[in-house]
């Protein structure tokens, strides 16, 4: 169960977020529009509510493919590591970037955050936004 995204469930000093109350699996994914051939960098914007509990140990992933047919990519991610600020995930320091060549004939970008194999009960991971940005033509 998540707390949804919307004005009715946060105050004006709180940002925006989905907060995960009680999960056994998490996939949060998105689809872009058709994007021209270059690098783009995803991430998430995310943290972890005080007394979360169950993701030590839980690998998350970020995973993205170029097109509906393209072979995944991924990232593993430490989530335990969050604080209770919103935090860019993953860090400019360690990004995790997609090439779109020309060559692909399908130019969308399908991109998620799972974690679906632990089987474990997680919560009070926030998630207020996914970006995917352009890093190189």
């Amino acid at each position: 169960m998540a707390k949804p995204i919307g004005s009715s469930t946060s105050s004006k000093n709180e940002k925006e977020c989905a907060e995960l109350v009680q999960v056994s699996w998490l996939e949060v994914t998105g689809v872009t529009p058709k994007l021209h051939a270059s690098t783009y960098q995803i991430t998430f914007q995310l943290s972890l509510e005080k007394g979360a509990s169950g993701w030590t140990g839980a690998p998350v992933f970020l995973m993205a493919k170029v097109g509906k047919k393209g072979k995944y990519k991924w990232k593993k991610l430490e989530v335990e590591k969050l604080t209770r600020d919103p935090t860019d995930f993953p860090s400019v320091r360690d990004p995790f970037g997609v090439e779109i060549g020309n060559d692909q004939p399908d130019k969308r970008l399908y991109f998620g955050l799972y974690e679906v194999w632990s089987g474990r009960w997680k919560q009070g991971l926030k998630v207020y936004k996914a970006t995917v940005k352009q890093i190189k033509k």
